[in-house]
């Protein structure tokens, strides 16, 4: 039985639609954000897992790498004892160039580290040399040499390297210990020098061998 044309017509034109209802679809561009959306969550996921044996290695580093920290802080700290030598002079620039140490107390005040000496019964300071006096204190420092207190005062000069003057309690058991202090003399490279008081004795020490320390004991 034949079909006619309208029943034709019936069957196709909703083909004919589909088709105009693509191309219509396929024209339209999604927004840029939608796009990027898609590609987003389209991305294979990683895991970022770290072994367990990785951890504990990382922990293990961090736990060794505090334990020296705290190590080289408390033997800077603690590095209070002079080299065992009969030269006082040797003794304190030895100290300098070794450069291990850490201060006491720190401050910028020259009031402040003489009333922090004194309470501590140490080795403090009575008439600087106007020169010295007019640099910036950093701070103090307690040491001993050959079971005499001594007293270790570092100043920042205006180029900002560093002077340290020791300081020691003069004594009649003491006086032999300080010999010859008022004589400049370099020591490990260092330039030192120093002077006497009824009190005290007192030795200047370069921080690196460039630092002279002549000029302040021309105005004791």
């Amino acid at each position: 039985m034949k079909k006619n044309h309208t029943e034709h017509a019936n069957e196709i034109q909703p083909n004919h639609h589909d088709q105009h209802i693509k191309d219509a679809i396929a024209s339209v561009e999604p927004p840029t954000w939608l796009k990027d959306s898609i590609l987003e969550q389209a991305k294979p996921k990683t895991a970022n897992i770290l072994h367990p044996r990785f951890k504990l290695l990382a922990i293990a580093a961090t736990l060794i790498v505090c334990f020296f920290s705290a190590f080289t802080f408390l033997s800077m700290k603690g590095n209070t004892q002079l080299k065992n030598s009969d030269d006082f002079r040797d003794a304190a620039a030895t100290y300098v160039a070794n450069g291990k140490f850490l201060l006491d107390y720190k401050t910028s005040s020259l009031d402040s580290i003489e009333g922090w000496l004194k309470e501590r019964i140490a080795p403090s300071f009575t008439d600087l040399p106007e020169l010295l006096k007019a640099q910036t204190p950093i701070g103090c420092k307690e040491l001993v040499w050959q079971g005499t207190p001594v007293t270790l005062v570092c100043f920042h000069r205006e180029d900002g390297k560093i002077v340290h003057l020791f300081i020691g309690n003069r004594t009649a058991e003491t006086e032999k210990l300080f010999t010859e202090v008022t004589n400049i003399r370099r020591v490990h490279e260092l330039e030192t020098g120093g002077w006497l008081s009824d009190q005290h004795v007192y030795l200047l020490t370069g921080s690196e061998p460039s630092v002279s320390i002549t000029s302040y004991l021309e105005s004791t």
